[in-house]
């Protein structure tokens, strides 16, 4: 399922960061909205009663504000909602998981709104990270399917194989070298860093597999009918891009986040 997920919804995700910082963005708010509602789905058992839908809809407000152009509200935004979302879980349902979800929802889509939104590589970055994220879910798939072998964390993915780690960690390594290639940006560094968004998606996969197996779940929904959720199918993305937008923003500031991913 990850495969095919990847086939199909990698090339969407290009296509709306093609279209401009605006669509991308938009697109980005929808999928934190649906990720909190998931979220919710798994730690409370439902996501149906009027005040949870209202903090998983204002879960795309600190997206379309950093899309603004507002780094600093936007920040603030996702602190008080995370921590309203905690307080009136914790008094009403004696739930303490919905603040985190609350970050987990926004702050990877603010990560790649960041990366976007570098006027000259943000296109760029994104394609390079996409490529990384999708190249390490085959390869990881491929090689633990014909290679076996031990298990990687059997108490949480029973699947997963240690072979199957290191084809998504070469695998994501040739697709970054060839993006780099075909953008002329070719250098050690980068390659280097590919091989850490792979092992930082692998280490986000697994955790959603975690947070899944604490409350008995097998998908986080079924929005994507035979694939399971939309968490189901980004928490690799959603780890290595918030990992990739830290290392373009220590490198290249809020202004050029995706030259500081790229350029070295």
């Amino acid at each position: 399922m990850r495969v095919i997920s990847a086939v199909v919804l990698a090339p969407l995700v290009l296509l709306a960061a093609w279209g401009g910082e605006w669509p991308f963005a938009l697109m980005l708010a929808a999928v934190a909205v649906l990720v909190m509602w998931e979220w919710s789905r798994i730690v409370r058992g439902t996501a149906a009663d009027p005040a949870t839908l209202a903090i998983c809809g204002a879960c795309a407000i600190p997206v379309v504000v950093l899309a603004v152009g507002l780094p600093g509200p936007a920040v603030l935004a996702v602190a008080g909602l995370a921590l309203g979302a905690h307080l009136v879980a914790r008094v009403r349902d004696q739930v303490t998981l919905m603040g985190p979800g609350v970050a987990y929802a926004c702050l990877p889509a603010m990560a790649l709104v960041i990366l976007r939104g570098d006027p000259q590589f943000g296109l760029a970055a994104v394609g390079f990270l996409i490529a990384i994220v999708w190249a390490s879910d085959i390869g990881g798939y491929f090689a633990g399917r014909w290679i076996g072998g031990p298990k990687l964390w059997p108490a949480v993915s029973p699947k997963k194989t240690w072979s199957g780690s290191f084809g998504s960690l070469l695998a994501a390594v040739a697709a970054a070298a060839a993006v780099l290639a075909l953008l002329g940006l070719l250098s050690p560094w980068p390659i280097v860093l590919a091989g850490f968004l792979s092992i930082v998606s692998q280490a986000g996969d697994l955790a959603e597999s975690a947070l899944k197996r604490r409350f008995g779940v097998k998908d986080a929904s079924n929005l994507i009918p035979g694939h399971g959720g939309v968490m189901d199918r980004i928490d690799g993305l959603a780890a290595a891009a918030l990992a990739a937008a830290t290392v373009g923003l220590a490198r290249g500031g809020v202004d050029a986040a995706g030259a500081g991913l790229l350029l070295w």
